[in-house]
């Protein structure tokens, strides 16, 4: 079943780049300048901003794209500071503005995306170097843009950097352009965007794994506790001379009343334990009948530090919690696993069996397929965005088009002038506007009519 979700999602990023080339290909058989014609007139911009098509249009008057200068920082200090004027103002007369009314960045400007076809191709000097602010939400921010090959958007900070490196700094600049050409930043986007999506929704998926482990450590805690601090230890010299292998094992338990003190430090003694060659930590053992033995002339006792450096163990609940979650990650795993069915017994080889599947396969996987969804969500969220505008943008781009055609076929009937062009496509982008909002309201309406006639026939009748 993931097999075919990614499948079908590729095949729809794929349509649906195709689907936008072909609407940069219209575009590109439009002449600029009745583009331009149309986007200067005051009127037309009103039009296609009742239809909420406004961020997509760009500035009037003055050249689109302008280097960013010294001249341009200081302008936007001044805008800042009358902007900071201006909301001071609104506080002393105690005026509030809808949030709704508040001012956004243009979602076609963000940083990582390309620039809109309608602002044109930029010279080619124009790329890779700083230039001021396209979108009107940061001309009043310290921010400037530069655009790449492909025309995609960057944006960055114009503070100095490290408090000594201007925008304008050369050793700056150089960086910004390997910074540029490093990595698809519109990809880092929707991976970090996924990442903390998938960071709200691992809640449910954190809980049950964290549930799990402490059921295990627990058990872990019960069965193991201690279990690791067996060692095989030299057997002392008066144990074998004096008593029996009984007799020497009650000695190496409860110590000699008339040698404790030597008992004690022989035991503690990490020359006296057994070590296998190569390894730092003393060859573990086990009471048990199918645990791990001792040599001749070692006993297992129970002394000394634990495996590890003394960070392995089940000896209490956050070193057992600590244990399982290295088996659920399968970090270095078949050691501990080997240790404890040393000491323990291979009867044991069953809890590690639930562990490695339950953990490992299931909880880890959960955990994956839950930041795989946010990342499929976040890239058809990006799709859907992008299918939005281009049909907005064809929409402007076939009314214009449409227009052209029908003048130019009736050739009978005398050349309309631009004002009757822009009144004709304001009367199609009207019509489109009014039928999106009419089909909408009859969605609505159709769906508060289903759930009345749900909830009706869900009433038990009396």
């Amino acid at each position: 079943m993931a097999t075919r979700k990614r499948g079908k999602s590729f095949f729809e990023l794929w349509r649906r780049n195709k689907e936008r080339g072909a609407v940069l290909k219209r575009t590109n058989q439009l002449r600029r300048s009745q583009l331009s014609r149309l986007l200067g007139n005051t009127e037309a911009r009103v039009v296609l901003q009742n239809v909420n098509m406004a961020p997509l249009l760009p500035p009037v008057g003055a050249e689109v794209f302008r280097r960013f200068t010294p001249a341009s920082l200081e302008e936007i200090q001044r805008r800042h500071e009358a902007e900071e004027r201006e909301q001071q103002s609104r506080k002393e007369q105690k005026i509030e503005i809808a949030e709704e009314d508040l001012p956004k960045p243009a979602s076609d400007l963000e940083a990582g995306k390309p620039l809109p076809f309608i602002y044109g191709d930029p010279p080619p000097e124009f790329l890779n170097i700083p230039l001021e602010e396209l979108d009107p939400f940061y001309q009043s921010q310290k921010t400037f843009i530069i655009l790449s090959k492909g025309n995609i958007i960057y944006r960055f900070n114009a503070d100095p950097a490290c408090y000594l490196l201007s925008p304008f700094n050369p050793l700056r600049i150089f960086s910004i352009r390997i910074l540029i050409h490093s990595y698809p930043l519109s990809c880092l986007k929707t991976i970090v965007g996924a990442l903390i999506q998938s960071v709200k929704k691992l809640r449910d998926a954190m809980i049950l794994t964290v549930f799990c482990l402490s059921v295990f450590a627990l058990i872990g805690l019960q069965l193991f506790m201690g279990n690791l601090r067996q060692k095989c230890v030299l057997i002392p010299p008066q144990s074998l001379n004096n008593h029996t292998s009984e007799e020497a094992s009650n000695i190496s338990l409860y110590g000699n009343n008339s040698t404790d003190y030597d008992y004690y430090m022989h035991i503690n003694d990490p020359e006296n334990y057994y070590y296998l060659p190569g390894q730092i930590d003393a060859l573990l053992c086990g009471n048990s009948s199918d645990s791990g033995t001792c040599p001749d002339g070692y006993m297992c006792l129970k002394t000394g530090r634990n495996p590890n450096y003394g960070y392995t163990s089940y000896d209490s609940f956050n070193w057992a919690f600590l244990a399982l979650f290295r088996l659920m990650t399968q970090d270095y795993w078949e050691n501990l696993f080997h240790l404890t069915l040393r000491a323990a017994g291979k009867t044991y080889m069953i809890f590690f069996v639930v562990i490695i599947f339950l953990g490992s396969f299931y909880l880890i996987n959960l955990i994956l397929a839950v930041v795989a969804m946010a990342y499929a969500e976040q890239n058809e969220a990006n799709i859907a965005e992008a299918k939005q505008k281009e049909e907005e943008y064809a929409q402007i781009l076939e009314a214009l088009k449409k227009r052209e055609e029908e003048v130019r076929c009736d050739g009978n009937k005398p050349l309309m002038t631009f004002q009757a062009k822009a009144e004709c496509l304001f009367i199609a982008l009207q019509q489109v506007a009014n039928r999106a909002a009419l089909l909408e309201k009859e969605d609505s309406a159709s769906q508060s009519h289903e759930q009345e006639h749900t909830m009706m026939d869900g009433t038990p009748t009396h």
